[in-house]
């Protein structure tokens, strides 16, 4: 539990020696001493900053204490309450807020105090009408803002909170804290082009800030626009040439532009600097994959996963290293493995899995796979056109049929699967229902006709066919 906050902090100063050896006394052997209410949140402060032995218990002591000496004082009043109320003392604590809006109903602290319970308890609206309040009482806007977005996020109104925390940087572009948080949302819901107009703007507000310029060469990054995501991360460096973060940021932009080579030079005079994680290792093992170094691709994986052995990703990146080489045996080891920890976080790990398996013709463990993937992943069209190619290559087409007429439930205008389901048709003669499925592809995307070839190939040779799609050809 909370009993104060960063703001609590302006007024407190150390108490001297003398004063705490009274505390003591008083604490451990009952020598009953008299404070001043500054000089108790003197005391308060220091005890809970110095997390001593006995820490809990001296903060409660102090606060029951304090409020018996000086019932009225607000600071202590409110404590008491939240102290009463966090151990379910509910009538107690009612009365003391009572008596605490007796003291001064307008005092914003009272409703910032109340949000707090009510959070503790998940009653989030109540606690963002607390907030409210205290915001219209004359509240600090920072930190009233802070805990209001935390609510909202709390209730997943994740655009209510990204808000707040972008006001609370625009009032405060120094306010780091509050910058990681709307950068976490803004990535993670891939709001890519908000984030540079926001960022953008706060390089204007800090333009000194490292972790401004790094989160907007992020999200340039996000909208693939590589050029401006490298200046970004080079800015990061001419205000602090030791910067990792800005050295691990301009390493991955050059990734993802695709300068594979110089990246490794990057991220490797990372490592020559002695700075070494998780991170880094499977960034270096992704790259040496790229450029098909499998064997040095895999040493770094290996390292990544000494540092994080719960990281899916490296194991994956051993597994299809292992398929690249045909070696699909030894793949499959590190493919279970990534599958298992992911807990179908992403199809990716499922579908190789389940290619391995077919490679080594254990076509039932595929299709148990393809079976699992479907439930978790029906709006992935990759997944059911997988499905569908493991059954026809095992000659079962109509089960094949089946599948992809089950993937239409999910995705009824996907033309990948109405290409798919064409080319099955025709290869079991049944042309006039294909050409249905055909025409509707086409019309809703003739560039991709060239899927019907390479789902049916015998379909190159079929005049009809080809007369069909260079009708739509004309339309298009």
């Amino acid at each position: 539990m909370t009993f104060f906050n960063s703001e609590d902090q302006e007024e407190f100063s150390t108490p001297n020696e003398a004063t705490m050896q009274k505390f003591d006394l008083f604490f451990y052997n009952g020598k009953h001493h008299y404070y001043e209410s500054d000089d108790w949140e003197d005391i308060f402060y220091k005890i809970s900053y110095d997390c001593e032995v006995d820490q809990i218990k001296k903060i409660d002591f102090i606060i029951d204490e304090a409020n018996k000496q000086h019932p009225n004082n607000l600071f202590f009043l409110l404590k008491k309450a939240a102290k009463e109320a966090f151990s379910k003392n509910f009538v107690l604590s009612n009365q003391l807020f009572a008596q605490a809006k007796i003291i001064n109903p307008n005092d914003s602290d009272i409703f910032v105090v109340e949000s707090e319970i009510f959070s503790h308890f998940g009653k989030y609206e109540k606690a963002l009408a607390a907030l409210k309040i205290a915001y219209n009482n004359g509240g600090e806007p920072e930190s009233i803002f802070f805990q209001m977005a935390s609510c909202y996020q709390c209730l997943n109104k994740t655009r209510a909170a990204m808000l707040l925390y972008k006001n609370i940087a625009l009032l405060n572009p120094y306010n780091d804290f509050a910058i990681d948080h709307l950068a976490e949302i803004l990535f993670e819901e891939e709001w890519f082009d908000e984030a540079v107009k926001i960022f953008k703007k706060l390089t204007d507000l800090n333009p000194y800030s490292e972790d401004i310029w790094y989160n907007l060469g992020n999200a340039h990054l996000g909208l693939e626009e590589y050029k401006e995501a490298i200046w970004a991360q080079e800015m990061v460096l001419a205000i602090n040439d030791e910067s990792t973060f800005g050295k691990i940021g301009l390493a991955n932009a050059y990734q993802e532009k695709g300068e594979i080579e110089f990246a490794v030079t990057l991220y490797e005079d990372l490592l020559a600097n002695n700075f070494a994680d998780a991170e880094i290792y499977f960034s270096l093992g992704y790259c040496y994959e790229k450029l098909k170094k499998y064997e040095q691709s895999r040493i770094y994986y290996r390292n990544s996963l000494a540092e994080n052995s719960d990281n899916a990703q490296a194991w994956y990146g051993i597994g299809a290293t292992l398929m690249a080489e045909s070696s699909y045996n030894m793949a499959l080891h590190f493919l279970k493995k990534a599958h298992f920890i992911s807990g179908n976080e992403e199809s990716i790990f499922g579908l190789s899995l389940a290619a391995t398996y077919l490679a080594l013709n254990k076509s039932e463990k595929a299709v148990e796979i393809y079976e699992q993937l479907k439930l978790f992943y029906f709006d992935e069209y990759e997944v059911w056109l997988d499905y569908s190619t493991c059954l026809s290559t095992q000659s079962k087409n109509e089960k094949a049929l089946e599948i992809l007429e089950s993937a239409l439930s999910y995705l009824p205008n996907n033309h990948q699967i109405k290409y798919r389901i064409a080319a099955i048709l025709i290869k079991l003669e049944r042309t006039t229902e294909g050409i249905v499925y055909l025409e509707d592809a086409l019309q809703k995307n003739f560039m991709d006709h060239n899927l019907m070839f390479i789902f049916e190939p015998k379909c190159k040779k079929d005049k009809n066919i080809k007369k069909i799609i260079n009708q739509y050809k004309k339309i298009v």
